[in-house]
């Protein structure tokens, strides 16, 4: 999970995880606790 800055000074946070083969980030939103849940439920 990393997090990136908005321009206008929102933080959001992507989930990173395997999908065949391949590094994905799928982008979660401003919930940084939704991000780690969508995180650990991915890489299972």
């Amino acid at each position: 999970m990393f997090s990136r800055k908005r321009a206008h000074g929102k933080v959001v946070h992507f989930a990173t995880y395997q999908f065949q083969g391949r590094q994905v980030q799928e982008l979660v939103g401003t919930d940084k606790r939704e991000a780690q849940r969508i995180e650990a439920s991915r890489k299972c």
